[in-house]
C-alpha cells in the first residue's frame, strides 16, 4: 500500500516522521552506485608474465517504500543490478583464468516495528549475487544498504553482520591509584536530519573520513573550546565513557583524544594531542577504518604504572589557606607543556582553613618549576611572590632537578600574619590622591580617617565618598597609617633583567662552557657575583642555571623586558 494511503491516519508525530524518512530512504536508494577496480598490471618476473585484474559494478535501482499489511512494519524493495569479472594470468604455468558474471536480484529492507515501537528492528533480504569479480559483492551490497538505514533510521537495531566505523571506548586502570581520565571522541553524527548527500555519503566512506554526507564531529565538542568528558576509574577497575554527562549510552568513536592523572600527580599524556585510533584500516574494504561484526565492539585502553625512578624538573603545587577568610589566588606558573617550557596562568579560590591542588585548563594538577602569584582576601593581600618567583625545585650542581619514583609535591601556606588587616587609615600626607584603575578618584587630606578595604606592603585601599557615592581606591603607605603603627614591611625584591649585547655569549657551569645565548635575548638575573650573572636557560629541554659574563650584557628595566 502506498505511503500516501496512510497520510490521513491518526498517527503520532514520531510515526509520521518515520514514514517521511521511509520515503526519503526510497529516494536515496536509486542514487547508489558502486564501482570497484583492482589491478596488479602486467609484470615481467624472470621472463614470466603475471597479471591479476578484477572489476565490480553495482547499481541500486528505483525503490518503493510502503507499510506492510499489519500497518506496523515498513518495507522498502528495489532491484539490484550487478556485474563483474576477474582474470589471472601466469605465462610460466600456461594459466589464463577468467571469470565473469551479471545478476539482477530483488533486495528488501524490512523495518519491523516502524510504527508504534521505540526502536524498530531492521533486516536486509538479499539472495547471493552472481558477479564473477574477486570482491565480496554480497557484503558490499549489504554494507551500502546498512549505511542508508543508519543515515535515515539511526535509532534502528540492524540484524546480522554489518560494517561498523566506531567502537565503544573503555579505560582499564592497571595502576595502584585511582585515576581521573578525560577524553574527546570523534564520532559520526547520526542525526535523522542529516540526509544531505545521503547517497554520496554512503559511497564517501571509501574516500575516508570527514567527506560526503556522513558528518564526523567531536563529542562533547571541539577540543579546546568545550570541556572534555571525564570519568574516575578506581585502581584495578575498568570503566566505559558515556556520550553525555551522567548518561548511560556508551561513547562510540573511531578515534579519541585521551589523557589521565593519578591522585599523586602522575600523568599519561601520549594521546592528549595525538589521536588514539580505535578502528584499524581494513584491507578488504579499500583500506577504510571499518570492521564487520553483529554489534559494536569495545576498544580497551590500558593505563599501566609508570616505570621509575625518573628525573623530574617540576613539582605539583598545593596551596593552603590558614586564614579565616576566603582567598582568591592569581597564579602564573612555569611548566613544560607539549614539550615546550612556557608560563601559564590560572585563578583559584581557597576557602578558609582549606587546601587545594590548583588545576590547569586540561583538568590536571598544576605542576611547575617556579610560580608567581598574588592572593586577595576581604581584609588582606599577599604580594611577596607577585614579582619574586617561588622556586619549587632546589638547585643541585647547576640543575634544578631531582630523581624519584613519582613526582613530588610543594605545599605553600598563606599564613595569618603575612598580610595587613582592615581597620581605619589616618591620612598623614597633604592632598593625597586616591587611585583606581590608573585614574585618580579623589584627593584626601592630612588627619582624615577612612575605612580600610584592603592593603599590601606598599598601598592601602580605602573607601571614599564622592558626590554622595562610595568608591574604593588606593593610597600610598607613605601618606597614610593604618591602625597602630604597622610592623616594618619586609623588603620587596626588585627583579633585575639583562639583555644580551654580544653576538653569541658563552654560558658556563663552573668553568665549563655548555652553550651560547643570542644577542637581544632577555633573562631574569637570579644572582650577581664577581662580574658575572646567574641566569636560567633551557639546555636540551632541561632548565639549567648558568653563569654569564656581564661584559656580554646590559641591565634593562623589567617592565621594558616584559613588554617585549
Amino acid at each position: 500500500m502506498p505511503l500516501s494511503g496512510f497520510a490521513q491516519q491518526s498517527l503520532s508525530a514520531k510515526d509520521k516522521d518515520r514514514l517521511e524518512r521511509l520515503e526519503r530512504l526510497a529516494d536515496a536508494i536509486e542514487k547508489v552506485k558502486v564501482d570497484r577496480r583492482q589491478s596488479t598490471g602486467d609484470r615481467e618476473v624472470e621472463g614470466r608474465r603475471l597479471s591479476n585484474n578484477s572489476e565490480l559494478h553495482m547499481q541500486f535501482m528505483a525503490a518503493a517504500g510502503t507499510l506492510a499489511a499489519n500497518g506496523k512494519d515498513g518495507l522498502c524493495a528495489f532491484p539490484l543490478q550487478v556485474s563483474g569479472y576477474s582474470s589471472a594470468i601466469n605465462s610460466a604455468k600456461g594459466v589464463s583464468d577468467r571469470k565473469s558474471g551479471a545478476d539482477l536480484q530483488r533486495a528488501t529492507i524490512v523495518l519491523q516495528g516502524l510504527i508504534g515501537q521505540p526502536r524498530p528492528k531492521a533486516r536486509v533480504e538479499l539472495a547471493p549475487l552472481n558477479h564473477g569479480s574477486a570482491f565480496p559483492a554480497d557484503q558490499i551490497a549489504r554494507d551500502r544498504i546498512h549505511d542508508l538505514i543508519r543515515l535515515f533510521f539511526p535509532e534502528a537495531e540492524i540484524d546480522g553482520v554489518q560494517r561498523f566505523f566506531e567502537k565503544e571506548f573503555e579505560v582499564r586502570n592497571e595502576t595502584d591509584e585511582q585515576l581521573r581520565v578525560w577524553a574527546y571522541g570523534r564520532t559520526w553524527d547520526k542525526s535523522p536530519s542529516q540526509t544531505k548527500g545521503a547517497a554520496a555519503g554512503v559511497a564517501s566512506q571509501e574516500a575516508g573520513e570527514d567527506s560526503g554526507g556522513f558528518t564526523w564531529i567531536w563529542k562533547p565538542g571541539t577540543p579546546s573550546q568545550v570541556k572534555p568528558f571525564e570519568i574516575t576509574v578506581p585502581a584495578g577497575k575498568s570503566r566505559k565513557f558515556t556520550d553525555a554527562e551522567g548518561g548511560t549510552q556508551a561513547l562510540a568513536a573511531n578515534r579519541v583524544l585521551v589523557w589521565a592523572e593519578s591522585e599523586s600527580g602522575e600523568r599519561w599524556l601520549d594521546h592528549e594531542r595525538q589521536s588514539l585510533w580505535l578502528v584499524e584500516p581494513d584491507p578488504q574494504d579499500n583500506g577504510e577504518r571499518t570492521y564487520h561484526a553483529k554489534q559494536v565492539e569495545t576498544y580497551v585502553y590500558s593505563i599501566k604504572p609508570k616505570p621509575g625512578p625518573r628525573v623530574f624538573t617540576e613539582r605539583t603545587l598545593e596551596l593552603k589557606n590558614a586564614t579565616s577568610e576566603q582567598l582568591t589566588v592569581h597564579l602564573r606558573y612555569r611548566t613544560n607543556s607539549a614539550g615546550a617550557i612556557a608560563w601559564q596562568a590560572a585563578d583559584v579560590t581557597i576557602a578558609p582553613e582549606q587546601s587545594l591542588r590548583p588545576r590547569g585548563p586540561d583538568g590536571t594538577q598544576i605542576r611547575a618549576s617556579q610560580v608567581l602569584f598574588a592572593a586577595d582576601g576581604r581584609h588582606r593581600r599577599y604580594t611577596k611572590h607577585e614579582r619574586e618567583p617561588l622556586l619549587l625545585v632546589d638547585e643541585k650542581e647547576g640543575v634544578r632537578a631531582y630523581k624519584a619514583d613519582k613526582i613530588g609535591s610543594y605545599l605553600y601556606t598563606f599564613e595569618t600574619g603575612a598580610a595587613g588587616k582592615a581597620g581605619d587609615a589616618r591620612i598623614t600626607g597633604a592632598r593625597v590622591p586616591v587611585s583606581a584603575n590608573g585614574r585618580t578618584l579623589a584627593y584626601v587630606n592630612r588627619g582624615e580617617q577612612y575605612r580600610v578595604v584592603d592593603s599590601d606592603d606598599e598601598d592601602i585601599k580605602i573607601a571614599v565618598t564622592v558626590r554622595g557615592r562610595e568608591y574604593t581606591g588606593w593610597v600610598s603607605r607613605r601618606n597614610a597609617e593604618m591602625g597602630p603603627p604597622p610592623a616594618p614591611a619586609a623588603p620587596v625584591a626588585v627583579r633585575q633583567t639583562l639583555r644580551i649585547t654580544a653576538a653569541r655569549a658563552a654560558v658556563k657551569v663552573g668553568s665549563t662552557v655548555i652553550g651560547h645565548v643570542d644577542r637581544n635575548k632577555t633573562y631574569q638575573v637570579l644572582e650577581k657575583k664577581d662580574g658575572q650573572a646567574r641566569i636560567e636557560v633551557n639546555v636540551e629541554g632541561t632548565p639549567r642555571h648558568v653563569w654569564l659574563n656581564l661584559r656580554d650584557a646590559k641591565m634593562v628595566d623589567s617592565a621594558e623586558a616584559d613588554a617585549e
